[in-house]
């Protein structure tokens, strides 16, 4: 947290703490773009179908929006084949070629195994002269859901955390007053404290561990008379380094009667 001093006098003191930097509104709009981009690629419904007449590929996004489709009828269909396809992420597709024309079906959930099984199968269905049939259909929905979800949320709790606080003490009307501002909601808190109820200035860790190492961060509390431990910021937003400097404002200005 970066913490800008307004006033400092035996009276009144007031302080102002924001974050420090942009990183966590960048870090909050990957995470979201990821969440996206994972429902984008794996939620969807995908079905394939051959009969005796047409081969019918269908995607749909969140199994309500068709987003690619085609239907091939089987007399023209020349050759069906795996594909490696360069792109964004380089994987295979299956490809139906007509005399003129290349048809893609994309697979996400499906392996190369999987997608070398599906041409076989098809090729086979196509090749039968009385007819043969085949069908086949994927869903990446519930993934697509659960990673896009995760991503998503992570990142909009990141950016809602992001706050504005103003602490104010003053020795004339015996009070601090901590106003926390939330960047993206129209609403805050605003919490009164007697002078007379606090007792100390207290800080926390909170470590969160990741996959490889742990991650501090610190909350500052008033602690009062009656136990109460009252948060300077909503949720553990401080650095040890910015935690003991708010410490130590506050001690201080205390102690300065």
């Amino acid at each position: 947290m970066n913490i800008r001093v307004h006033q400092n006098t035996k009276q009144q003191l007031q302080f102002v703490l924001r974050p420090t930097g942009w990183i966590y509104v960048i870090a909050g709009l990957v995470f979201i773009g990821l969440g996206v981009l994972a429902m984008w690629f794996l939620a969807h419904q995908t079905s394939l179908s051959v009969n005796d007449e047409t081969a019918r590929y269908e995607k749909r996004f969140l199994s309500a929006w068709v987003i690619k489709e085609f239907a091939i009828p089987v007399r023209e269909i020349a050759d069906i084949s795996l594909e490696l396809h360069e792109g964004f992420s380089p994987t295979y597709r299956v490809t139906f070629s007509t005399a003129g024309e290349f048809f893609y079906a994309d697979f996400p959930m499906a392996d190369g195994d999987k997608k070398r099984e599906i041409v076989d199968r098809c090729n086979e269905a196509v090749g039968q002269s009385n007819g043969g049939t085949y069908k086949y259909t994927e869903s990446g929905l519930i993934p697509g859901l659960i990673l896009g979800g995760v991503c998503i949320i992570g990142g909009l709790y990141g950016l809602l955390s992001l706050q504005t606080i103003t602490v104010s003490m003053d020795r004339a009307k015996q009070r601090m007053t901590i106003d926390q501002r939330r960047w993206l909601l129209p609403v805050g808190t605003h919490r009164e404290i007697d002078l007379a109820m606090i007792e100390r200035i207290a800080t926390k860790q909170v470590a969160v561990r990741t996959v490889k190492h742990h991650v501090s961060s610190y909350q500052v509390f008033v602690r009062c008379v009656d136990d109460e431990a009252v948060p300077i910021a909503a949720g553990p937003m401080f650095t040890e380094n910015s935690a003991a400097e708010t410490k130590k404002l506050l001690e201080g200005w205390l102690r300065n009667k």
